[in-house]
């Protein structure tokens, strides 16, 4: 069973990687084999990075936020932390995810509130609602199973001189629909790379919709890694609220401390 970072690569960008296969094997995938891709890419054994988060409201007001990002893997399940660095309201906020290998075993997700002092255990039922005030929701930030979608190849098309495939994932399930607060998604997925470059989702309950552009794509150490992405939310066509996320300072198989991705950690900060 396989499990593929559909919408956790809009905000942790240097978890990508890339296979180059053929053009030959590459025109006989179907929209499933294209997504398996898409799982199966090389993300190396453990990276870190910062990031610059800016959220721009409908009015043009910014506030930007600092974070510092890493990544482990196990052989069980992979670990990913997030540490807000700045501004001071934000300072000491981190967030913790288990994301475990078996497609049957739910990913856990923990975030500390330092003027609480309390770490919160997300639960299911929360997983729909915005991380810290931007774009994306809880459910975002994990990996999901393809089992969990069905998955159409609507067309090949071109995104800045690159083909790509556009692929239509819609949820198996209510539950599933509920936990990601998506009815449907299309992907654009480079044929060269298999990097998801864009993508729209529709929103659950809502007229709004959500959209994610790679802005900047670079080749780091081997792996293909969005370091510009755009994510904007729209309602009858207007902007209502957007993210920018600015990756810097990006590293693959370095060598992580355990500590970074324990509780205790979370509380104590980076």
């Amino acid at each position: 069973m396989n499990r593929s970072p559909l919408l956790a690569i809009f905000f942790l960008p240097f978890f990508l990687s890339a296979l180059l296969p053929s053009c030959t094997f590459a025109a006989q995938l179907s929209a499933l084999e294209i997504m398996q891709q898409v799982q199966q890419r090389d993300t190396g054994s453990s990276s870190t990075a910062e990031v610059e988060m800016i959220l721009i409201s409908q009015n043009g007001s910014r506030r930007v936020r600092q974070l510092k990002l890493f990544s482990k893997t196990y052989e069980l399940f992979t670990s990913r932390s997030i540490y807000f660095q700045a501004p001071a309201d934000v300072h000491g906020t981190a967030f913790l995810i288990r994301d475990y290998k078996a497609a049957d075993q739910e990913d856990e997700q923990w975030l500390y509130l330092p003027a609480l002092r309390k770490t919160k255990r997300i639960s299911t039922s929360d997983k729909g609602g915005a991380f810290m005030g931007s774009d994306l929701n809880y459910a975002d930030m994990g990996s999901d199973s393809l089992d969990e979608s069905t998955y159409t190849l609507v067309k090949e098309d071109m995104v800045d001189g690159h083909p790509v495939w556009v692929i239509e994932a819609r949820p198996t399930t209510e539950g599933y629909a509920l936990k990601k607060g998506y009815t449907k998604s299309l992907l654009l997925i480079r044929k060269d790379n298999y990097v998801i470059v864009r993508s729209v989702n529709w929103l659950l309950n809502s007229t709004r919709m959500r959209y994610m552009n790679v802005m900047e794509l670079e080749e780091i150490d081997t792996i293909w890694s969005p370091t510009m992405v755009r994510i904007w939310t729209t309602e009858n066509r207007t902007t209502i609220h957007q993210t920018l996320l600015q990756t810097r300072n990006l590293r693959f198989n370095v060598d992580l401390s355990d500590d970074l991705f324990s509780l205790r950690q979370l509380e104590t900060g980076y």
